[in-house]
């Protein structure tokens, strides 16, 4: 069965259009500190360079996903994201924990 996205991904909550200092980001997932830009064929290889080691400053790393594939491949897409979502460590502990592990 594919992954499914709405807010959260293989529980990973995300936000779209997130403000992210001087940059905004078509997604984010703080707790990873991963921002995912889905870019066309209208980029600009330089301003994504200044965009990315601003964002790296920040402890958040970009992976860049192509409109193609969101239209036509959206479970390699979703399925890239879960392996990157999981080879990073969270980047502080979850505010809502309670001692058992649940959220409260």
């Amino acid at each position: 069965m594919a992954p499914s996205f709405d807010a959260r991904l293989g529980g990973h909550k995300f936000r779209r259009q997130a403000i992210l200092g001087p940059c905004i980001a078509d997604f984010c997932c703080p707790q990873k500190g991963l921002a995912v830009e889905v870019d066309g064929d209208t980029h600009i290889l330089e301003t994504d360079a200044t965009r990315d080691e601003a964002l790296r400053n920040q402890g958040i790393e970009v992976v860049g996903i192509r409109n193609e594939d969101v239209l036509t491949n959206m479970d390699g897409v979703l399925r890239y994201l879960l392996i990157e979502l999981d080879r990073r460590a969270d980047r502080w502990p979850h505010p809502n924990r309670s001692p058992e592990g649940e959220g409260l």
